[in-house]
């Protein structure tokens, strides 16, 4: 724990020294475009970073593009700092710069104790469950917090490289990012993928079953929409 907090202080400490003067002045709207991205090498035959042009496929690997001005919370310390953040949703980490327009890039300490907020979007790191009995970290976007539940959601992207046509009447299909979303709930020390079926997510949602199966009949509350959820555990809470 010692080692832990020297970790993620002195990374602070560092950040501080050297971010003062840049942000002073600095408006929300600053924020520079990516154009280029370096695949893995688990992703190239050729055991080499591959780069590939954004501007030229269909998808992309980031939430946004763009870096928007944010913040990065230290839950230990409660003590945060301006960056100009993204979160690359396929390589599952968050880039900053200290200033719009520097060239290098930063990656967020992967921490359950260190938080961004992007765009009033807050992305924490978590221990979670799969539902199938394996343990995962990563980042996941709060969508609601009460003191029953939380409300997760998991932005993942699907690399997809050119396939090739197999005859000539059909064109190669382009790389491309699939968009993916998985919802979590968080109760107690517990937080596991959310049911898309009403029955599942009655019984994740104990207590209220009546109520519950009401409002999503009468609000007609689609499962698998993250407007629809948040408006489900709003009314959840408001039950207790």
């Amino acid at each position: 724990m010692k080692s832990k907090l020297l970790l993620i202080s002195c990374f602070f400490i560092f950040i501080t020294t050297y971010s003062t003067a840049q942000f002073e002045g600095f408006g929300k709207d600053n924020y520079t475009v990516a154009s280029i991205y370096r695949l893995p090498q688990s992703e190239n035959n050729n055991n080499v970073n591959k780069a590939i042009d954004l501007s030229t496929i269909k998808g992309s690997p980031y939430e946004n593009n763009s870096f928007l001005f944010g913040r990065a919370y230290d839950k230990l310390t409660n003590k945060s700092m301006p960056f100009y953040l993204r979160y690359d949703a396929y390589k599952d980490i968050i880039e900053m710069k200290v200033n719009s327009n520097d060239k290098n890039t930063m990656s967020l300490i992967k921490s359950v104790d260190i938080y961004a907020v992007i765009n009033k979007n807050e992305y924490q790191y978590k221990t979670y469950s799969d539902g199938k009995g394996n343990t995962n970290e990563g980042y996941l976007l709060l969508l609601h917090t009460s003191k029953n539940s939380n409300l997760y959601l998991k932005k993942i992207k699907k690399f997809k490289d050119v396939q090739k046509s197999e005859n000539l009447l059909h064109k190669d299909k382009p790389i491309s990012f699939k968009d993916l979303k998985i919802f979590y709930i968080e109760k107690g020390k517990g937080l596991f993928p959310l049911s898309s079926n009403k029955k599942g997510l009655l019984l994740q949602l104990t207590g209220k079953d009546n109520q519950l199966s009401e409002f999503i009949k009468k609000e007609k509350i689609n499962l698998k929409k993250e407007n629809d959820l948040v408006k489900l555990f709003v009314y959840y809470d408001s039950l207790f």
